[in-house]
């Protein structure tokens, strides 16, 4: 997996390209997992690009002014790339359910910037197990329950969405 930082009209966002299949990519946003098509820079496909995050997930589409419109007809060629972007559009990522009493998760969607605790470390409740950063906020996840560290589900630099589970402790 390849990983850009990408800055958009002033806003910084962390794009995971997951696979890459001819001239279609399957990209992560910030959570939110979309599929692309990748133009040679010969045609510049019309489509509308859904403005939508992790935050606000039923934002209304908006004109993307990265690929403008063209001025005379469309051609067919031009027809059918449109006809199959407007199929395209986000996919909310998934989170794997795991649930108990000692399954650390996300409390809100954000980057993990530091793992406080390795598998095998025993901990106490209210231990602070990580730290991630969401909303330009740095919010400390503590342990849940005493035990012992049984599996770390991520890795720091990695994003999260609310509610995925980080940690398993027994």
């Amino acid at each position: 997996m390849q990983r850009y930082q990408v800055v958009v009209n002033g806003n910084t966002y962390t794009v995971t390209v997951k696979s890459l299949l001819g001239s279609t990519a399957i990209v992560d946003v910030d959570g939110w997992e979309f599929q692309v098509a990748i133009s040679d820079g010969d045609l510049q496909p019309e489509f509308v690009a859904h403005s939508t995050t992790a935050a606000t997930p039923s934002a209304p589409p908006a004109t993307s002014k990265a690929f403008p419109t063209p001025a005379a007809a469309p051609s067919d060629k031009t027809k059918k790339r449109s006809s199959a972007l407007e199929q395209l559009g986000p996919r909310k990522a998934t989170v794997p359910e795991i649930s108990g009493n000692g399954v650390v998760a996300a409390h809100l969607p954000g980057l993990i910037i530091e793992l406080a605790v390795k598998e095998g470390d025993t901990v106490s409740r209210g231990d602070l197990v990580c730290k991630m950063e969401a909303m330009k906020m740095v919010n400390e996840v503590h342990a849940p329950i005493d035990g012992v560290v049984k599996e770390i589900l991520v890795k720091e630099q990695q994003n999260v969405l609310e509610n995925q589970p980080l940690m398993i402790i027994e």
